[in-house]
């Protein structure tokens, strides 16, 4: 994949529609025309998303997407359970993370109405900072030389996403618990989460391909645990902040 980044990236600069193939010793072989190399880059694309999903298969398998439908229920465990288990120890982090707090949900019931709020908006953040990686990384947009870029942009976004939600998801638990301070916790608790989601969500790729793994695979797993446990943090903190008068 990495030699038809390359040659994609070739064509891009010179504005050429054909690439000549050539032996060691400068005779040309035939040629490669762009809208082949980026079918290929189309390919690995739908493969790094299938990884994405938890979902890895055998190199001659890879990218079929029918073999999904297809295989058995004992092939679909083997190859889509072990990315699950994975991802279990992050959700028993964040189970212990909800029980250091138990004495504040007992106090405060209505906290329990809004967690899946949090974290379901952190999670469709972190997931969609990822596709973008995975995306622009498989079709050469981003390089090492300007991934801390995009990183910062990519946090700009979180930031400017978890400012609108807030505000909405605020103004909804306000008038829903009539308590100014529960809308500020929702809000606040918005914009942390989704601000930390977002740069989570490009980082983790991008060091896992750094450290020879496959950013697709290893990611999912990884950054549901730190948005989960982030976002419990931040969540169950401004409660306890903003909200200790009720406790």
């Amino acid at each position: 994949m990495a030699e038809v980044l390359d040659w994609i990236r070739t064509a891009e600069r010179y504005d050429l529609n054909v690439l000549p193939i050539v032996d060691e010793g400068g005779v040309m072989l035939g040629i490669v025309t762009v809208d082949d190399l980026m079918d290929v880059a189309e390919g690995e694309f739908t493969e790094d998303m299938f990884r994405l999903a938890g979902i890895s298969w055998s190199d001659e398998e890879l990218g079929r997407s029918a073999r999904i439908l297809d295989a058995s229920l004992p092939r679909v465990l083997k190859l889509r359970l072990p990315w699950l288990l994975v991802a279990l120890p992050g959700g028993l982090m964040a189970g212990g993370v909800v029980g250091q707090f138990e004495e504040t949900l007992e106090a405060i019931v209505f906290l329990a109405f809004f967690i899946p709020v949090v974290m379901d908006m952190g999670g469709n953040v972190g997931t969609q900072a990822s596709t973008i990686f995975v995306r622009g990384f498989a079709l050469g947009h981003i390089t090492p030389e300007n991934v801390w870029g995009h990183v910062w942009r990519e946090g700009r976004t979180g930031l400017s996403v978890g400012l609108i939600v807030g505000v909405v998801a605020g103004a909804a638990a306000w008038a829903w618990q009539g308590l100014f301070e529960m809308g500020m916790v929702i809000f606040l608790s918005m914009v942390g989460t989704c601000t930390i989601a977002s740069v989570v969500g490009f980082i983790i790729p991008w060091l896992a391909h750094k450290a020879g793994k496959d950013p697709a695979a290893v990611a999912g797993p990884f950054i549901t645990t730190i948005k989960d446990v982030s976002g419990l943090l931040i969540y169950f903190g401004l409660a306890t902040w903003l909200l200790g008068a009720l406790l």
